[in-house]
């Protein structure tokens, strides 16, 4: 999916709102990251 900047203030704006609302993105955007590094290296990482 690629949304505009309009789209993902509307969407990232939303929880920001909230009391933990940056806290609770953060978290997600470092798992998700976290997540992506792991599936590199796993698809790298020669098999033993």
């Amino acid at each position: 999916m690629i949304f505009t900047k309009e789209q993902l203030s509307k969407v990232l704006g939303k929880p920001l709102e909230r009391g933990r609302g940056l806290q609770e993105l953060m978290e997600i955007m470092i798992e998700s990251m976290m997540k992506v590094e792991r599936r590199h290296f796993l698809d790298v990482s020669p098999v033993q």
